[in-house]
């Protein structure tokens, strides 16, 4: 923060003000202080901007955000309406007695594609884990699953495949399964070993996308005051984004239904096929003209990475190589969070620059395309939404001139952001243009 506190002075600042302490819970915050030194990084800037869209109908981009990162500068750019593009696209209701509109957003697109080149694998499932330290009040977390189904079109959504080509099809049913297991009576050993082999059981039911339900749940009582839930989704309907929203949404309803209450959660104003609908209706128009052409620019004749260290995967699933975790200290934690602060990055941008650094050393390039996610919310509306947004975006690296890792870093940002601005093209259009 910084080191005097200035307190805001109009009402856009007033209104800034109150948007970062609530997400950054923070308080109080002046509008000198800086959104990465008060703990302000990627994510968060997202919802920063969700907020700020919701709040006045429009906001500055994320990457405006990013690059004047204190309330009085974001406030100045909003006076002199600086950055405030026109969406690239734009969310409407249907009109009344429109059905949902049955086509696939790029993202879905691409997780149903993945889906059928790889039908026995379980890649694109993901089980959330939590526990409930109290007693299970089972109707009400059926109740609470109920209307949150009803709530959102995504969750009684599946996807049919009609001449080749994958369409939606939204039920006016719920039919989210949920089972209640109990295995509190067993001895601590075979309990230990039931609650696992349910849980493994569940993991390794795989869903249909053409028949869903492609959300399942699992309640296991352990103790009468512990249990353990698994919310199960198939990721065409989910992201990270959602699954924070969807265990909000839920706690809320359910704790509200064991008082014998309705929760009073706030109206939405669209639906994901919305979204989608309006995404199919800026492909087609000049909505993504913009993304489209940087794109094109951005990645023309990119090479490919060849890491010689790295053999080629064996067997005919297609899938991800592995993964590689890294523990770091908290003082070096600190360190990498000092140092991008200091260069007015993110945290991502930081790492980003250190990996790209390690990648051309053992590879000899100095020009290659990493793949990042992001969360593809800008769009006003979209923060109150269930469903698959995440996008991926290539960042294209130039380790040219042999650059010192501060002046790498500064290029690391300026692709990062730039890649932010146009985050909204799918993936898939992307690589097939």
């Amino acid at each position: 923060a910084a080191e005097t506190y200035v307190a805001p002075r109009t009402e856009v600042e007033r209104a800034l003000v109150a948007i970062w302490e609530e997400l950054l819970e923070v308080r109080p915050i002046g509008v000198s202080d800086n959104f990465f030194l008060l703990g302000g990084h990627s994510l968060l800037a997202f919802r920063v901007v969700s907020a700020i869209q919701a709040r006045f109908g429009s906001a500055p981009s994320l990457a405006a955000l990013l690059r004047n990162p204190t309330i009085e500068a974001l406030a100045a750019l909003w006076d002199t309406r600086a950055e405030r593009p026109a969406p690239q696209i734009g969310l409407a209701p249907p009109a009344d007695g429109e059905a949902p509109f049955e086509g696939l957003s790029g993202t879905e697109r691409r997780i149903w594609f993945l889906e059928k080149l790889s039908p026995q694998a379980r890649s694109y499932q993901i089980p959330h884990v939590f526990e409930v330290a109290s007693a299970l009040c089972a109707p009400a977390l059926r109740e609470s699953v109920r209307v949150l189904a009803l709530r959102h079109q995504i969750l009684r959504t599946t996807y049919p495949e009609v001449d080749g080509t994958p369409r939606r099809e939204v039920s006016d049913d719920v039919w989210i399964p949920i089972r209640v297991e109990d295995v509190s009576s067993l001895p601590e050993a075979e309990r230990d070993a039931a609650l696992r082999a349910l849980l493994a059981a569940e993991v390794k039911a795989r869903f249909d996308l053409e028949r869903g339900p492609l959300t399942r749940v699992l309640a296991v009582t352990t103790a009468a005051d512990r249990h353990v839930v698994v919310v199960h989704q198939h990721h065409i309907i989910t992201d990270e984004w959602s699954w924070g929203l969807l265990l909000a949404e839920l706690s809320s309803l359910y704790e509200a239904s064991c008082r014998g209450e309705t929760a009073a959660l706030p109206p939405l104003a669209y639906q994901y096929s919305d979204y989608a609908r309006a995404e199919r209706s800026a492909l087609a128009g000049d909505g993504l003209a913009a993304s489209r052409a940087y794109w094109k620019e951005a990645l023309s004749d990119v090479p490919r990475l060849d890491l010689s260290i790295v053999s080629p995967a064996s067997g005919a699933v297609p899938g991800p190589e592995g993964q590689v975790s890294l523990r770091l200290s908290p003082e070096a934690s600190r360190q990498m969070q000092a140092l991008a602060h200091e260069s007015a990055a993110t945290p991502f941008m930081a790492w980003y620059a250190a990996l790209a650094a390690v990648l051309s050393r053992y590879s000899g390039q100095q020009d290659f395309g990493l793949g990042a996610v992001v969360a593809n919310r800008q769009i006003a509306g979209t923060e109150a939404m269930l469903g698959f947004f995440t996008n991926t975006v290539v960042l294209r690296t130039d380790l040219s001139g042999d650059p010192t890792f501060a002046e790498l870093l500064a290029r690391a940002r300026r692709t990062a952001l730039d890649a932010y601005e146009h985050q909204a093209l799918p993936f898939d259009v992307v690589v097939q243009e």
